[in-house]
């Protein structure tokens, strides 16, 4: 716009300077950089957490199978599972009981232990007919 005989330019604070862009620049990859770091730490997570559940359902699928065995034909024994392309074994113990601390083994009673990489889970089986006797 011209005012009189000189061009009117507005005010001395329109626009950026290469400084201030770079500067805001510089200040968006920092923050991009964090969200991505945080991304990749998600992903980390999610990735522990999709082991766990590969190990708990290997732990729990030998339980309810040996859930499913007659009490006097549960042995210990061990396999290996391959979860995500490494190979794990996968122990289970099957131990006499105790139930009530008399210091004699309740026949018709068993604790299964079954142990994958430090994690444990246990179950009492209890003889189907009802029967626990003292030896």
């Amino acid at each position: 716009m011209i005012r009189g005989n000189r061009a009117y330019r507005g005010s001395a604070c329109e626009g950026f300077t290469l400084v201030e862009a770079l500067i805001s620049i510089v200040l968006l990859s920092v923050g991009v950089a964090v969200i991505a770091g945080l991304f990749t730490t998600g992903m980390k997570a999610m990735d522990i957490q999709h082991d766990e559940a590969l190990f708990n359902s290997a732990l729990r699928s030998r339980m309810e199978y040996l859930l499913s065995v007659e009490v006097d034909q549960l042995v210990d024994g061990n396999e290996v599972v391959s979860i995500r392309g490494t190979n794990y074994t996968l122990d289970w113990t099957i131990s006499d009981v105790d139930i009530d601390g008399d210091t004699f083994v309740d026949a018709g009673v068993k604790e299964i232990a079954v142990v994958l990489e430090g994690e444990t889970l246990t179950a009492l089986v209890v003889d189907p007919s009802g029967q626990v006797v003292k030896h």
